[in-house]
């Protein structure tokens, strides 16, 4: 298994999604108008591993930063990268 920072990880995939929305025709509209309830609630559904590679073209050395092989790295990453609390997040430590 292999568990990535969910803060990085969102971060990955808004930047993915925006690279796929440069073409869109919408992409003009005004930020309240980009937030309709089609919008929100329709998705493209991608690959885990496109999203992670698209970070530097296929490379994952930006990945690598923040995929670990235990949970207790992930907490690690959260503390020192993101200053978050992770005294109630549970895994194998």
């Amino acid at each position: 298994d292999i568990y990535c920072c969910p803060i990085c990880y969102y971060e990955a995939q808004l930047r993915f999604d925006s690279g796929e929305d440069d073409d869109d025709e919408n992409s003009d509209l005004e930020p309240e108008e980009d937030y309709s309830m089609k919008k929100l609630t329709d998705y493209r559904k991608a690959d885990p591993m496109s999203i992670l590679g698209s970070c530097d073209h296929d490379n994952f050395q930006v990945a690598a930063k923040f995929c670990f092989l235990k949970v207790a790295s992930v907490k690690k990453h959260l503390r020192s990268v993101h200053q978050v609390d992770t005294s109630r997040i549970y895994g194998n430590d």
